[in-house]
């Protein structure tokens, strides 16, 4: 099964932190992929591995060890987000970007 995705590999650390905003603010929502049954889906960009809602085949999406990808930055955000300590400045931060009316969607 492969997964057919608009990455970059390997992905390659950015030289500044506007690179990297930009590379997170372009983060899919989603990544498609093909099954060898001939299905197609989507699954979380996020997950380490994807299943096929046909044929339920399981397949590794995401490398380990293999260097930083850019779903490991959001993985460490999202952990410090769930941190006892941090949860409700998290959420509040959330709440806030959301009711700003400069924030694109």
């Amino acid at each position: 099964m492969t997964a057919t995705t608009n990455r970059n590999w390997p992905f390659q650390a950015p030289d500044s932190a506007s690179e990297l905003l930009k590379i997170i603010k372009e983060f899919p929502s989603f990544r498609e992929f093909r099954c060898t049954c001939g299905s197609s889906s989507r699954s979380s960009p996020l997950d380490i591995y994807a299943t096929c809602p046909n044929c339920l085949m399981k397949f590794k999406q995401r490398s380990f060890g293999g260097g930083p990808e850019v779903e490991d930055f959001f993985d460490a955000v999202l952990e410090w987000a769930g941190r006892a300590d941090a949860r409700e400045f998290a959420r509040r931060r959330q709440r806030d970007i959301q009711n700003d009316p400069d924030f694109e969607d």
